[in-house]
């Protein structure tokens, strides 16, 4: 199984080990030595607004599409929160159910698996339409459904325990990674739980899924003007094994420079980290670099914080930006005094 530190779902107590670098972080926003208030439901941004407003650093977070919380809506918030850590990796500090992709590579495919597609889900009445797409497939190809949703067949087990999820999808060709809305950046582990599998993913979500998954590795449902248009392109790919294999040629090959630039950072250093440095950052005035998820410009900022300044503004030290506004007061007074006197000399004449 992938290892739970790559996950970074552990984002209270003391990480300055790991990290490398003093990072603590509390829950309880009440500790007088919190450093930050992380936001995650409702109830939680109502607290960071009106109760916790003193806090120094108040992250906006949550493992939920936008829609799923009313109060998610960042044009609004933005003047309550220092940051955002969503499950989207434009947020300052992304939260990502991305698992090692180098470690999904190794994966083998299963053996002889089953040409039927799995689904599990336990929300039955999403934003989107998938349980039309699910029932589709399940007249073309079949769906073996162990969950609440479309249940047709209980949960199996692995010996004397219940099967991971994992291992449930594994005994099969095709695995539906059907998400329950399509926010912006909206990815979970759905699609990355079929690579897991060894099994192709058929995707149904934001289409910004592209961005965050290797090319040519899953089937996109809006590729296809109807669900009957989709089950009979999967009857073609369960019926030719060159094609079905197409899918899993990423496998074998190096990750383009674009994906690898911006998503590495994501599987290999652990939430805690990032939003350790997200933290310091902010208290600094450092700016950000999302991309790399690190202070912009340390050394250069960290020189001018050593000696005694801050970043102010448009690149300015606090102590340079209020000596230039000073200067400008004082040659506008000198303006405007010899311009009255000027004037003053030509009324007398």
């Amino acid at each position: 199984m992938i290892p739970e530190y790559y996950w970074g779902i552990h984002w209270s107590g003391n990480f300055t080990e790991m990290c490398g670098m003093p990072c603590i972080l509390l829950e309880n926003p009440s500790n007088p030595d919190g450093e930050f208030y992380m936001a995650m439901n409702n109830e939680d941004v109502r607290k960071a607004v009106n109760t916790y407003s003193d806090v120094s650093v108040r992250i906006l977070g949550s493992k939920e599409p936008q829609h799923y919380y009313k109060l998610l809506k960042i044009s609004y918030l933005n003047e309550h929160f220092e940051g955002t850590a969503l499950l989207d990796w434009t947020s300052d500090v992304p939260w990502t159910l991305m698992p090692d992709m180098e470690y999904l590579q190794a994966i083998e495919m299963p053996k002889n698996p089953a040409p039927k597609a799995t689904f599990v889900a336990r929300n039955c009445n999403p934003m989107n339409n998938r349980m039309a797409y699910v029932k589709h497939i399940d007249d073309a190809i079949g769906v073996v459904a162990a969950s609440s949703c479309y249940h047709n067949t209980d949960w199996p087990r692995c010996g004397d325990r219940e099967c991971s999820k994992i291992e449930a999808i594994r005994p099969y060709k095709i695995h539906l990674a059907f998400e329950n809305g399509d926010s912006t950046n909206f990815v979970t582990d759905k699609i990355y739980q079929a690579f897991e599998a060894g099994v192709l993913p058929v995707w149904m979500g934001t289409r910004d899924v592209a961005t965050a998954v290797p090319k040519g590795s899953y089937i996109d449902v809006a590729d296809f003007d109807t669900p009957k248009d989709l089950a009979l392109y999967l009857i073609e790919v369960l019926a030719d094994e060159t094609l079905y294999q197409s899918y899993f040629e990423w496998k074998n090959k190096p990750f383009d420079k674009e994906f690898d630039d911006r998503f590495r950072v994501l599987w290999t250093d652990p939430f805690n980290c990032r939003m350790c440095r997200y933290i310091d950052a902010y208290k600094k005035g450092l700016e950000w670099d999302i991309v790399k998820q690190v202070a912009k410009n340390t050394e250069v900022q960290n020189e001018i914080i050593e000696s005694g300044g801050e970043i102010g503004i448009f690149g300015f030290t606090t102590q340079q930006f209020y000596f230039i506004v000073s200067l400008f007061v004082i040659a506008s007074i000198l303006y405007f005094a010899c311009r009255k006197r000027i004037n003053r000399k030509f009324y007398l004449l």
